[in-house]
């Protein structure tokens, strides 16, 4: 398997070789409609995904990551197929950072996250999910304690559940999903 920067270097040359990618008059903003987001083809200087640092991960991230909230159907009908087709596409232009949360569509997002990585064949892709406080009765109070909302018992079942739904072994980050102001 290619290193990150491997495929960096490779995804640089493929796009050199791409004569449409050269003309400044090729169809530079062609859309699709996909799983109701349109995204854009290609854009005039077409630049190749760059990377950053994640923290002391030593993980090399994209600067754009792919959000899977609308994966979840919360903001209307969608597609799976369409979804995962929309997440490869995605990852083969360098996106290697998802995320999701167990209540985008109640899990929905994580199981469809979790077949395209199934389906995928490249490099690492990073996926962060979020995990909902176990009782949450106060968003609006920005002062509402939050001990007691993550314990031990529940993140175990959240984090067991997560796997499942994303079918991997583990998860690159956990977040504690909470509506703070």
């Amino acid at each position: 398997m290619a290193s990150r920067n491997e495929y960096a270097e490779s995804w640089k040359q493929r796009s050199n070789k791409n004569p449409r990618s050269q003309s400044p008059r090729s169809n530079a903003w062609e859309t699709v409609k996909h799983a109701n987001v349109c995204r854009v083809r290609e854009l005039p200087n077409y630049k190749v995904m760059e990377y950053r640092e994640f923290g002391k991960t030593g993980w090399k991230v994209s600067e754009i990551g792919f959000g899977g909230w609308q994966l979840g159907g919360t903001w209307g009908n969608v597609d799976d197929s369409e979804s995962i087709e929309t997440l490869l596409y995605a990852f083969e232009q360098g996106i290697n950072f998802v995320d999701t949360a167990m209540l985008y569509g109640a899990g929905r997002s994580e199981t469809v996250i979790g077949k395209a990585l199934k389906q995928w064949t490249g490099n690492d892709i990073y996926v962060a999910t979020k995990v909902p406080p176990s009782v949450w009765n106060q968003q609006e109070d920005i002062n509402a304690p939050m001990r007691g909302r993550y314990n031990a018992v529940y993140m175990r079942q959240e984090v067991e559940a997560a796997l499942k739904r994303l079918d991997v072994e583990c998860i690159d980050l956990l977040q504690l999903h909470g509506w703070y102001h």
